[in-house]
Parts: structure tokens; sequence; C-alpha cells
């Protein structure tokens, strides 16, 4: 078995047309390998990263999905297709170059069948599924840790908070959570060997791949869970200061009310007000608000108000 990592139509003219071979090239350059294999539905790579698939054809199987990593606090969705047949396995993927060097490692390409037994093509469809999900679990758990850092941040935060973090965030979880369910039905169709294109022995490997998938996919449910309750944690949140501000002005309304109405009493024009005539009037009136703010004051402390 050969390997083939092509990256102009010049690489694509020395493809065997009878030797087993795994090749490797990104999304432009699979314009110079589909035709040499007669693969259909070409116009497939022009769709959008939502398209998530499996197809068995005469003689190949074709799966696409979307594989994400964590790149710079963010995740990053990008479209993966794997054709898979006796005779060849093609990936095509942009991220090719990081992706094959894991996915080649410990592989031994120059054999028919690896030291387990299992056939190499099988094998390394096998190994890329599984690299590619063990990389989005990582993912997922750095998206894990910039949650639990952003809920520490909305719990600490004492005034302004951009909520908009946590609407990107939502949506990030809920897309990557779409994708993982869908790959889920995937991987009971790989399962399901429609086209016998994995032997008996060998389909146990597959087994947990669709295992894992599923782990995947509880997992990517739980970090959306996870968003959820960071809205509501900030929903509480500002409730709660909200609850505090009025809280505030009702302990400031307290002192103020009484003094009001005594300011609004004697600020009234009526010629008799016996008080206005007494020498020390205006001392008892200030020791009057004085001894109602130390009452109001003695009553909010007892009650915990304050």
């Amino acid at each position: 078995m050969r390997f083939y990592h092509i990256k102009s139509k010049y690489d694509a003219s020395d493809l065997p047309k009878d030797e087993r071979c795994f090749i490797i090239c990104d999304r432009e350059n699979f314009t110079h390998v589909y035709e040499q294999f007669n693969l259909i539905n070409r116009e497939e790579m022009n769709k959008t990263i939502d398209l998530v698939h499996f197809e068995s054809h005469f003689d190949y199987d074709v799966i696409s999905f979307s594989f994400f990593e964590w790149v710079h606090d963010e995740l990053i969705f990008e479209k993966v297709y794997l054709y898979f047949s006796n005779s060849y396995l093609i990936f095509v993927c942009d991220q090719n170059e990081s992706l094959y060097q894991k996915i080649a490692a410990d592989t031994r390409l120059n054999q028919d069948r690896q030291p387990n037994g299992i056939d190499t093509l099988t094998f390394i469809y096998y190994k890329t599924l599984d690299y590619i999900l063990s990389e989005m679990f990582v993912s997922l758990e750095g998206f894990e840790n910039s949650l639990a850092k952003e809920e520490m941040i909305l719990l600490e935060s004492d005034g302004y908070y951009d909520f908009e973090k946590i609407i990107t965030m939502k949506n990030i979880s809920f897309e990557a959570k779409r994708q993982l369910r869908m790959l889920t039905y995937i991987s009971e169709q790989i399962n399901s060997n429609d086209n016998d294109l994995i032997s008996d022995e060998n389909l146990k490997y597959f087994k947990n791949i669709s295992a894992k998938t599923y782990r995947l996919y509880e997992f990517g449910t739980s970090l959306n869970d996870k968003t959820v309750h960071l809205m509501d944690l900030y929903t509480t949140n500002m409730s709660e200061k909200s609850n505090n501000f009025l809280n505030k002005l009702t302990v400031f309304s307290a002192f103020a009310t009484p003094i009001t109405v005594l300011s609004g009493i004697y600020g009234m024009n009526f010629v008799n007000i016996p008080e206005l005539t007494f020498k020390y009037g205006y001392f008892i009136l200030w020791a009057l608000f004085l001894g109602i703010s130390l009452i109001i004051y003695l009553l909010l402390k007892k009650s915990k108000m304050l």
C-alpha cells in the first residue's frame, strides 16, 4: 500500500490505477482526484458546513462531517470528507498537514497488515475517525475550561458584564451539539457496513468509534446545558443587583419620608403656626429630625436591612 499527498495536479497524475493507497488532500486539490476514481457527487464539496451525511455507493462509502478545534479560545469548525473502498481511502481536509502526522504516526503504511492483524487501509480509516474524535474531546475540554473561567468572571463582577460573550458561547455550544448529534447517525451507518467494506473481525474497532461518538455527543450536550446555566446565572446576578438597588432606594425613602412630611407641614402658608414664635422652635425641629432618623436607623438595623 502506498501513501499520496496531493498538493497539485502534478501530484495527482501519479495516482495508481490498480494499487491500494491512502490519499490525503485539501478541498481545492480534490478536483484532481475525484475523476480518477469515478467518485460522484462532486458538487457536495461546494455546500455549506452544515452538511453531515453518510452515503453508500456501488463500491465505496463517503462520509462528511464537521471537525472542530479549540484555537485561541474559540471553536473553529472545518469540513472533513472520507472516501473509503477496498482499494483506497481518500481523506479531504484543509487542515490535512497536522491531521495526517497524527494519523500516520505508528502506522506501517508500507505493509498490507498492521502488527495487530488489521488490514492497513481499514486501520487508517479507523485511526482517522478515532483521532478526529479524540481531538474534538480535547477541544470541548478547552471550551469547558473557558466556560468555567467566564462563570468566575461573572460571579466576581460588581459592575458591567458583556452579555454578548454568553450569547456567543451558547451559539457555539449549540452548533457543536448539533454537529455531534448528526455524527452519531454516521457512526451507526458505518457499523451497519452495507457495502461489506469492513470485515467482521475488524468491525469491532468501529463499534468503539460509535461508543466514542455517543460519549462525545453527551459531552457536547452537557456543555450546551452549562451555557444555558450561565445565562440563568447572569439573569439571577442582574436581578440581584436590581433588588439591591431597590433596597437602597427603600432605605433612603424610609429616612426621607418622615422628614419630608414635617418639612411639608412647616412649609405651608398658614398665618397661625405657634411654633414659629417659640424661641427654640428651630432647634427642637432639628432634634425631632435627628431623633426620627435615629429611630429609623435602629429599626432597620434590627431588621438587618442595613
